[in-house]
């Protein structure tokens, strides 16, 4: 009776090599990814008056998203200049959307429709992004998604 051995081919080899290195990175290192990859940067900023994201609101997004790592694989699903002056982390599904908004100011912003659309934003402190992050996850895969999200 001889033995077989199972050797993965080429290519689940590249693709348990891809998640390893997934996985390994670092909270950090995603968040500067995310950020790095943010859509609308080169937005024309004198028509849309308002101001390109400056260090402060980067900063911010950077906290945002280094916590965001933690709620993986429920991730953003896309990081954008926002109109507003700042970043935007948004969440966006078939029918929900919710937001983080990083502005210049330093200030940020929890945005989100409610089921009939209706929008809403609160503040968030800096040390309640990880409570707002569920806030965004309930909105998403709660049973009540996207009613009454007030916390």
């Amino acid at each position: 009776m001889t033995t077989k051995e199972t050797i993965p081919s080429y290519e689940s080899l590249t693709g348990v090599v891809e998640i390893l290195a997934d996985v390994m990175e670092s909270p950090a290192s995603w968040a500067r990814s995310k950020l790095r990859e943010m859509t609308a940067r080169n937005a024309d900023w004198k028509v849309l008056r308002s101001a390109p994201p400056n260090a402060e609101a980067e900063n911010l997004a950077v906290k945002v998203l280094t916590i965001a790592h933690s709620f993986r694989p429920f991730e953003p699903s896309y990081v954008t200049a926002s109109a507003e002056g700042g970043v935007g982390i948004v969440y966006r599904s078939d029918k929900k959307y919710a937001a983080f908004e990083c502005r210049n100011t330093g200030d940020l912003r929890l945005l989100w429709f409610d089921v009939g659309g209706n929008p809403h934003s609160k503040k968030v402190n800096p040390r309640s992004i990880r409570q707002a992050i569920k806030q965004i996850e309930e909105i998403h895969n709660g049973p009540n998604a996207g009613t009454s999200q007030s916390s």
